[in-house]
């Protein structure tokens, strides 16, 4: 290998990535390369990283440079998954130090795959970039927080989301290929897995860039492992079906599933691996029509000015989450109207709309929306008002708590409804009072009113970044 210099042939380069990629695509020669102290973690990733220049250094040249590199770094790189080998931490260590060239390599990999498509006539190589380069994005994000960040600021996801498009576009395959392409097809949906676990906006940011319509596209051509981790996108999406800003995106699937037949098809599935996936669809489409209905029946909506939701927006006609506009600026807060929308920008928009642009900007997570406050409200307030033998089931449920932890005289008992689920209704539990102690005034005067017996204490709470979840504790008169 050559020092760290770059007086070396430009063949000895070429030649030295290339035979890198060909023996690290097979596992026992990482394991004998990876004994060496410098191979793979300082001599390696200084000729991915630092490719020649020079007029012969041609685009042609520079994609397979490219293919070769996020290949190779498909396969050596730690699994999101499972813990890296003390080899694999310095290799990202290193990466990590030269993020910056690292995410050029992969846009610019996804640029020349799309550019170079129909000059070939073996598009296996094509396919194994759009894998390695999805893989790298995945595996680096996992591993590295600033690695992370840093390709939220360049917009990963609309990238792996152009990867998805050109994935699901309907053409014929050669068997090889075919097996390429359903590989990048999961390495892209993990990916999506993995991210939306970490922020609903960036949920909110992947439906913007088409993902239903793909998701549908995927679904009709997806076969074998595929299907499971398609389902894993939707499942998780199902369970964000709490949000506002969401459900608006998510419920404009049904129309286009309609027009492409998904519907029929999903229902003329007998296969058992296509019945777990089209009755992951159905259930989808059940919570979102019916969280969608519930809007329809209260006199509320999910108005983002918060003077006037429940003053000058009560008195207007019902609208479904569909028909709420966003806010130009920041794409994040809901209103009903242009009043509404004038009114809180007055109010105090105007500062949180450049917050949440610089948050988007830095690929920051978002908090919770006032939008997205007012409808879970509409929900819990649903809930506790429409659900058939509620007082029976939360007599039931005290009863078993009490019988297992002790009355409690001191802190009244809570309600739970957590809307973590993939169901129409919220999980129902129960839980002590003390645990929601904040200190507030407020909170004092919940469990206050409580005690006078004139409410019934209840949480409700939905999925928000790693294991924490958005909450609010209310008391209904119940």
């Amino acid at each position: 290998m050559p020092s760290w210099s770059h007086e070396f042939e430009r063949d000895f380069h070429r030649i030295s990535v290339e035979v890198l990629s060909l023996l690290l695509s097979h596992h026992h020669f990482i394991d004998a390369l990876s004994s060496d102290t410098n191979l793979l973690t300082k001599y390696a990733p200084f000729l991915w990283l630092n490719p020649p220049s020079g007029k012969w250094f041609t685009s042609e040249s520079q994609y397979e440079h490219i293919q070769s590199t996020v290949s190779t770094l498909g396969h050596v790189l730690p699994r999101p998954t499972s813990l890296p080998l003390t080899w694999q931490s310095r290799l990202v260590s290193h990466l990590e130090e030269n993020r910056i060239k690292l995410i050029g390599l992969c846009v610019e990999g996804v640029a020349g795959t799309f550019a170079q498509f129909h000059e070939k006539k073996d598009h296996i190589c094509h396919y194994n970039t759009l894998w390695g380069v999805t893989t790298v994005i995945h595996s680096m994000s996992a591993a590295s927080s600033s690695t992370h960040m840093a390709l939220l600021q360049n917009n990963s996801l609309r990238l792996v989301c152009q990867v998805f498009e050109f994935l699901t576009k309907h053409r014929r395959f050669t068997d090889a290929e075919f097996k390429i392409a359903i590989t990048g097809l999961i390495s892209v949906a993990a990916y999506f897995t993995w991210v939306m676990q970490h922020g609903h906006s960036y949920i909110y940011d992947l439906l913007g860039y088409q993902l239903m319509p793909l998701l549908l596209k995927a679904t009709k051509h997806a076969v074998g492992e595929a299907e499971k981790y398609i389902m894993d996108v939707l499942h998780i999406m199902t369970s964000r079906l709490g949000y506002a800003s969401i459900l608006k995106r998510c419920r404009k699937a049904i129309p286009h599933a309609e027009r492409m037949g998904l519907i029929e098809y999903l229902n003329s599935c007998d296969d058992i691996e296509e019945e777990s996936l089209r009755t992951s669809w159905m259930d989808f489409r059940n919570i979102m029509l019916h969280r969608t209905n519930i809007f329809l029946k209260y006199i509320y909506t999910a108005c983002g000015n918060e003077k006037s939701t429940y003053l000058q927006c009560s008195t207007k006609p019902k609208i479904a989450p569909a028909q709420l506009m966003c806010c130009s600026g920041c794409q994040f807060m809901l209103y009903c109207s242009h009043t509404c929308q004038k009114d809180d920008w007055k109010l105090g928009h105007r500062s949180l709309c450049k917050e949440i642009k610089r948050m988007k900007k830095d690929g920051i997570s978002l908090p919770l929306s006032e939008s997205d406050k007012t409808a879970m409200d509409i929900f819990a307030e649903s809930f506790v008002n429409g659900y058939e033998d509620l007082e029976t089931k939360w007599e039931v449920l005290k009863s078993q708590y009490i019988e297992e932890y002790g009355h409690d005289t001191e802190w009244p008992l809570v309600m739970c409804l957590d809307y973590r689920t993939r169901k129409q209704s919220p999980t129902l539990f129960v839980d002590s009072s003390r645990s929601f102690d904040d200190g507030s005034e407020m909170f004092d005067n919940l469990v206050s009113k409580a005690h006078a017996g004139l409410g019934t204490l209840v949480h409700w709470s939905l999925p928000n970044d790693g294991p924490d979840a958005f909450g609010k504790l209310e008391l209904f008169e119940y």
